[in-house]
């Protein structure tokens, strides 16, 4: 029943908009008229003969399809029965199998189809250049030499979309050592690219002949990388062991990834960068140390939050130390609600690490620097945990070094720290050439426990402005494992934070308190429900305007953060449509609903929202009726067809209690 749904819903958009279909089958001729009864032999003649208008389907029956010669893919769609219509490409050079080129303006498909490279002796699958909204998706590619799919163009492209593949075998490894990695799906020179719940796996090979599963070189702006899994062989010596690697980015979202292998966020920096609800790293510890998120060069308005990072050396890492000639900062930098665990490798590991100086060579570059500034981190409410068997060295290294105006303005608090060798948090002279300047900083309400030194010490300088000891606690966080750091009822952690107005969620997308929240990334919320409310009666109805109200009678044991009353046409309102906002906190409170339509029937309720969630009251209904205006108390309300007034006042009428 599953596969029957799959292919009518792959031929939908056939029926729907009245495509003609032309028929490949391995058993046709191309002599044959491209019907199902007589189906064209190769994809060929399916996509070049004269009678093929753009828009048309080209339609690959189940069976063995070989590719000799590059195939010129436009303006027609290519679509499959699923794993079983296979495209073997003997395409030997560094020829493409398939080039695509859409001009309709239109979306054009490729879907359905496993395409193979041949165990790995056709080095390069589907190339898209300079071309717009070409969309790759239910297809399977494997064993490519090289490359699987390549998007690129002499100037920025848009609409194209990669999403729902499975890619296994594709990219080749680094013949020359680094930076010779080739990437199994590839995209160069796109603005608002969507990579999307693809299956990829690069680990068949090995280390010296493995590739890296998606990137690019040549940079994007909007790319979105949604919900994927992406298996990467972690390399060793002189390979890059990236699952991800990408250049020039701007804009770019990546939320609800599954990424075995490191990300690299390279060359020429990053710009805007949403890092969320990931899960990066392998599932065990490996014998070598990794590193989870990389980010270099210069970077610029980041946010990494609710993300779990396991098993990796250095978890969060940002690599800033690189010559004078090329540009290099970190500017409005945030880090929240992260778990962290399992950080390897007693000289180098780190939960967080900002890495602001080197005396290390860059090739024909020079001598790495620090960068010419560092401003505005901010650190909260992350659980990072050491592992016990290799343990990391400090939770987190701060930024110590700035060419120009040094490093300001760094808050961290609300985070756990556990279980490392040396100093929980810790900063130093990382380049000689350079002083150590750090102003304005915040290190308040964390909790040390289990570490070397349970502090936070900055070696061989003092800040300016410097803020600290206020909230710092030292117990023990008891979380309920060394890979489950959610805390037990006995951790000391519990409702010892302070409230940040940026940090509203924790991990697990559960609401902070707003008043003592529990440090670290998750908060902790048993024996807290939602609040209690009920609603009040309507009264003082215009033709548009009204006044009810509710009460908070219990808080279910977190605070309640905002209350008021909810409307609409239809039954059950939520917040999510017209509403007020009428304080916090329990206790009563009136509310006036303002911009009815007159002659309507509406709904209301009352609402209150705490660290659970979003209570409503029993709903009331009343009638805006005319022949009054604003202001005026004349009219009537109107209950299931009956019609109430007294004198020039509406009448309270409860309907929760007729």
């Amino acid at each position: 029943m599953r596969n029957k749904l799959f292919f009518i819903l792959l031929f939908l958009p056939s029926i729907l908009f009245s495509q003609t279909i032309w028929y490949v089958s391995p058993s046709g001729s191309d002599l044959g008229a491209g019907t199902y009864s007589e189906p064209w032999r190769t994809i060929y003649k399916g996509v070049t003969d004269p009678g093929v208008s753009a828009g048309d389907i080209v339609h690959l029956m189940p069976g063995t399809h070989y590719i000799n010669n590059q195939v010129p893919l436009s303006n027609v769609h290519l679509e499959g029965e699923g794993y079983n219509s296979l495209v073997v490409s003997q395409i030997t050079g560094s020829t493409r199998a398939i080039s695509v080129t859409n001009t309709t303006g239109s979306v054009l498909h490729i879907r359905g189809i496993r395409f193979s490279g041949n165990n790995t002796l056709s080095p390069n699958g589907i190339l898209v250049y300079n071309t717009n909204n070409v969309h790759i998706h239910d297809c399977f590619f494997e064993n490519f030499l090289r490359s699987a799919v390549l998007y690129n163009g002499s100037t920025y492209r848009t609409g194209n979309r990669f999403y729902n593949n499975t890619v296994t075998n594709c990219a080749g490894g680094a013949t020359g050592g680094y930076g010779d990695e080739s990437y199994a799906v590839e995209v160069d020179r796109q603005t608002g690219f969507i990579f999307q719940n693809n299956t990829c796996n690069e680990t068949i090979r090995s280390i010296t002949t493995c590739g890296i599963p998606f990137g690019g070189l040549g940079g994007t702006n909007g790319l979105q990388i949604l919900d994927n899994n992406i298996t990467s062989n972690y390399h060793q010596g002189s390979y890059w062991p990236f699952a991800i690697e990408l250049w020039y980015q701007v804009n770019t979202t990546m939320t609800g990834n599954i990424i075995s292998g490191e990300i690299d966020f390279g060359g020429f920096g990053t710009t805007g960068l949403y890092f969320a609800d990931n899960i990066v790293g392998p599932s065990s510890p490996l014998s070598r140390n990794t590193v989870g998120l990389q980010i270099e060069q210069y970077c610029e308005d980041v946010v990494i939050e609710r993300n779990t990072f396991r098993n990796v050396e250095q978890a969060i890492y940002f690599c800033m130390a690189w010559p004078t000639s090329k540009v290099n900062y970190a500017d409005s930098i945030t880090i929240r609600a992260n778990v962290i665990y399992g950080v390897t490798g007693y000289d180098s590991g780190f939960g967080i690490r900002f890495e602001t100086g080197s005396n290390d060579e860059l090739g024909s570059e020079g001598a790495c620097a620090p960068p010419t500034f560092v401003n505005d981190i901010k650190i909260y409410a992350n659980s990072i945990l050491s592992s016990t068997t290799s343990r990391g060295r400090y939770g987190i290294l701060l930024p110590s070094q700035g060419r120009t105006s040094g490093v300001t303005n760094i808050d961290v608090r609300d985070n756990i720290i556990s279980g490392f060798s040396g100093y929980a948090i810790y900063a130093y002279r990382q380049d000689s050439d350079y002083p150590q300047s750090i102003t304005t900083i915040n290190v308040t309400y964390n909790n040390y426990y289990g570490n070397g030194n349970n502090s936070t010490y900055f070696n061989g300088f003092t800040p300016s402005n410097y803020t600290s000891g206020t909230g710092i606690i030292t117990t023990n966080p008891n979380f309920i494992s060394s890979t489950n750091l959610k805390l037990q009822s006995s951790s000391g952690a519990i409702r010892q934070g302070v409230y940040i107005s940026t940090v509203t969620v924790d991990r697990d997308g559960f609401s902070y308190l707003n008043i003592n929240p529990t440090m670290g990334a998750y908060e902790y919320i048993t024996n807290i429900s939602l609040p209690s409310v009920t609603t009040a009666s309507v009264t003082n109805i215009t033709n548009s305007s009204a006044i009810s109200g509710g009460t908070i009678t219990t808080d279910g044991g977190a605070l309640v953060t905002a209350r008021g009353v909810c409307w609409g046409t239809s039954t059950n309102p939520t917040i999510s449509g017209n509403s007020t906002s009428d304080g916090n906190g329990t206790g009563s409170f009136p509310s006036t609903i303002t911009g009815l339509t007159v002659n309507t029937t509406y709904y209301l309720r009352a609402y209150a929202v705490n660290a659970v969630g979003i209570a409503y009251g029993e709903q009331r209904s009343f009638y805006s009726a005319s022949g009054t205006s604003s202001g005026s108390n004349e009219g009537f309300l109107q209950i299931d067809g009956i019609l109430i007034k007294d004198g020039t006042q509406f009448a309270t009428y409860d309907d929760s209690n007729p």
